[in-house]
Parts: structure tokens; sequence; C-alpha cells
């Protein structure tokens, strides 16, 4: 099953991580998931940003239920994690853009629209598998594509970023069951 997520494993070899103490990523405690600066209308994004897309992929043995704040994922082995297949290949570079870049985070704090602090990075792949223990997860991909930007300003003209990359991240809750 395909399961989607948009914005404006330890197991498996994939470029996913296990965790600091590799028994995989820890639970968080509910919130609410951060929206890209495109998606609060904090900055003007045109055709030339790149989008974000969470998709996930169940495993052997799991359900993904797509849910209005990101997605469940249902395990059937008892022993309280299930590894994660992340997809985020289906996200677009923008126009005239010729690469994008990959982060992978969890554990975000920062709801401050100028800032956005992403969290642990835990992969820099298109696609990880990720262990992630029973609970809920929050976690943000960050896409960033080839265009340098002198700047980036707000609707109001305020500049926000200076000399940085075209960049734009959706976060999404998983709800991890086993």
């Amino acid at each position: 099953m395909l399961a989607l997520g948009q914005g404006c494993p330890d197991s498996g070899g994939n470029g996913g991580t296990g965790g600091a103490n590799g028994g995989g990523l820890p639970p968080e405690n509910a919130r609410v998931a951060t929206q890209s600066q495109c998606a609060q209308n904090v900055i003007t994004c045109t055709v030339t940003f790149p989008k974000a897309r969470i998709q996930i992929i169940a495993g052997p043995g799991q359900v993904v239920t797509p849910t209005a704040k990101g997605f469940t994922v249902q395990g059937s082995n008892g022993n309280g994690s299930e590894t994660v297949n992340l997809l985020g290949s289906t996200s677009t570079a923008g126009q005239g853009a010729t690469q994008i870049f990959y982060s992978w985070s969890q554990g975000a704090s920062d709801s401050n629209p100028l800032t956005l602090n992403p969290g642990t990075q835990f992969s820099t792949q298109p696609n990880p598998s990720v262990l992630m223990k029973k609970g809920l997860h929050y976690v943000r991909l960050t896409v960033t594509n080839d265009i340098f930007r002198d700047e980036i300003t707000a609707p109001t003209g305020e500049v926000i970023l200076r000399n940085v990359f075209q960049s734009d991240f959706v976060e999404v809750e998983i709800d991890v069951q086993d």
C-alpha cells in the first residue's frame, strides 16, 4: 500500500538509521506538525521552488493508512517497533532546477516560521527505511534544489533569508502501532 503526504532502516541498508541508541527512532509527545514557510505564506514560493512529498510503502505484515495528520503504520510482529519505508523520490525539484537533495529529520521543536529548524537528521537518501519505535513520530522531509537565491522575501517585502538554495519541506505525523 502506498500513502501520500505533501507540503508548498537501520535495517535494510537503505540510508536510514535506527536512532542514537540503535533501537529505532524514539516516539515523541503529541504536537501539531509544522508547515513549511511556503505553506504558511511567510515567503512567496514560485514554480522554481522544489515541492516536498512524503509517501509510505507498507512492508511485510504492515498496513499503512493515511490520516488527517499523516499516517498510521500498523505492524503485526509485536516487538515494539516497525521498519517504516519512507518514499520522498516523488518530490519535484522545481522548474529550472537540475538537482534535488533530501534531508529526513525528526524531533523539530521550532515553530518559528522564520527559522523552522528541522530537528535531528536521520537520512539524506530519497527513500530510506527507518526503524521506529511504537508511538507518535513527526517526520520532516526537506528538499532543496540547485537554484541559488540572493534573497528570499516575505509577501510584505521583508527579506527573510539571504544567500540560500531554494527549499521546501513537509512534516507529517506517523503513528506507529505494533
